[in-house]
């Protein structure tokens, strides 16, 4: 995708976040602390990642997976998270500022 091979935590920390994350299997990856805006990651996999931290700005996230997903401060803020499965990631544990799909808990 874009040249850049397998994602990893180094990679994106390095200022290589990109624009389109669609249907990406960020399965386990450690993303915690990192900043994406305008981004789309929809009917993306975020199992067992680590997203703590981490914040989300005007994201396109429909259908995205967050099974077993560690939120833990992250902040989801103008998100589309419709069909999304934010329960299952702890969704308590996240704030969410008027996105799309879940209720605000800011």
């Amino acid at each position: 995708m874009f040249g850049f091979g397998k994602l990893t935590r180094d990679k994106l920390a390095n200022g290589n976040v990109q624009k389109e994350y669609n249907g990406k299997d960020l399965t386990g990856l450690d993303l915690s602390g990192i900043t994406f805006t305008q981004c789309e990651f929809k009917n993306a996999n975020f199992t067992n990642a680590n997203i703590s931290k981490a914040t989300f700005e005007q994201c396109e996230m429909q259908g995205t997976n967050f099974t077993g997903a560690n939120v833990e401060g992250a902040s989801f803020e103008q998100c589309e998270l419709q069909t999304s499965n934010v329960d299952k990631a702890s969704r308590g544990k996240a704030s969410y500022s008027q996105c799309e799909g879940v209720e605000d808990t800011d």
